[in-house]
């Protein structure tokens, strides 16, 4: 049976970016508006609220209570679908999105969730010589390869581009809103991760024809952003009881990173310095996870 879709895209002060994620959603609805409902959860602070046009056919909806996980929560409870999509407010869709979307959904009756490849639209400047393909995933793209298929152990989909079936949330409860970011405050994440568990991942696929562009602010390409990027990972997997080394082999690991690096670099300084290297950024940025990591004996450790 054809599924029919409830796509929601929740936003934060991006009236920048907006226009350019509904402008290609509009497109590709084109005559299917009556079977697809599409909303927007606008989440800007009323202070800071500022009009922009809706396509025809599209809702609005505007919430004062800040928070992501509230946002979605939002468009979950107002929305009809049986299958409700979430789109980050930077993504773009590529020709033919909802076909694709309605036709994987045919194909695997027995996903509950499906995310769709997440392309990294950079800005028009070369990226930071320390930087590699290793750390897409931090900037929420993904690319498992051409086929529809559920995911396997240590692979995920992203927020920025999926979608949940209606019986996910009847079953297990909407997003917890403990989890997911708050405004520009904090980088907190995981609310679909928390929820992914729940389901099962035999039941969560990956659809490779389901594609957005995912733009990427130039704040985004400095080492300072992917280090704090990394420690509210940490902070994220402590909240959400999903603590994935013990304090003994985070020690271990951070030990052999060390042995790795030149002498002058063993310190706490290599830290917050400039790395060199896409090796160096990756053994930066682990460091910093697993620094956060130590001292949470009060959290349970689960299984990668």
């Amino acid at each position: 049976m054809t599924i029919r879709p409830s796509i929601v895209i929740c936003t934060y002060d991006r009236y920048d970016v907006l226009p350019i994620c509904l402008d290609a959603l509009h497109r590709d609805v084109g005559s299917l508006s009556e079977q697809v409902e599409v909303l927007v959860v606008d989440n800007t602070p009323p202070s800071s609220r500022k009009p922009f046009a809706l396509p025809d056919g599209f809702k609005l909806h505007l919430a004062d209570r800040p928070g992501l996980s509230n946002a979605r929560n939002i468009g979950v409870e107002t929305t009809s679908g049986d299958v409700i999509v979430f789109l980050d407010d930077d993504a773009t869709v590529h020709p033919g999105y909802v076909d694709a979307l309605k036709r994987g959904f045919d194909r695997a009756p027995g996903a509950m969730v499906m995310g769709g490849k997440t392309v990294a639209a950079f800005p028009d400047a070369t990226p930071p010589a320390w930087f590699s393909d290793k750390l897409l995933g931090y900037l929420s793209c993904i690319d498992l390869g051409g086929d529809l298929r559920p995911l396997k152990a240590g692979e995920f989909v992203v927020g920025a581009n999926v979608a949940f079936r209606r019986e996910v949330f009847n079953k297990f409860g909407l997003f917890d809103v403990a989890l997911g970011r708050t405004g520009s405050k904090n980088l907190l994440s995981n609310e679909e991760i928390e929820l992914l568990q729940k389901v099962g991942l035999e039941k969560v696929y990956y659809n490779p024809l389901q594609v957005v562009d995912h733009h990427i602010p130039r704040s985004r390409l400095s080492a300072a952003w992917f280090r704090k990027r990394v420690y509210w990972q940490a902070i994220s997997d402590l909240v959400g009881d999903m603590r994935y080394t013990s304090n003994e082999a985070a020690l271990r690991e951070i030990g052999e990173i060390q042995m790795k690096l030149p002498p002058n670099k063993r310190g706490l300084g290599f830290l917050h310095s400039e790395p060199g290297s896409p090796d160096e950024m990756i053994m930066q940025i682990r460091l910093i996870y697993l620094t956060a990591m130590l001292g949470s004996d009060g959290y349970p450790t689960v299984s990668a």
